[in-house]
């Protein structure tokens, strides 16, 4: 990727993986993010839950730490 931040480009190598239970879906994910140019890495990962709540409605719960520790829930409308 790019941006104004250093280092400009970055190395992020992840594993992920996707479930499928009935009506809920998951995403998760681990990996690593470059911080320099020295081969210096942070962790990175995260993940998402979606629960289908009818063919109109869906419930997301998602998690990631990447920069910071942020979370979030949200409900989907389909139209």
């Amino acid at each position: 990727g790019a941006h104004t931040q250093t280092p400009i480009a970055r190395l992020r190598p992840h594993l992920g993986m996707i479930f499928n239970w009935k009506a809920m879906r998951a995403w998760l994910y681990f990996g690593a993010e470059s911080i320099n140019y020295n081969a210096d890495f942070s962790d990175v990962w995260g993940g998402q839950i979606n629960y289908q709540l009818s063919d109109r409605y869906a419930v997301r719960v998602e998690i990631s730490n990447e920069t910071a520790t942020r979370a979030s829930v949200g409900l989907s409308s389909y139209w």
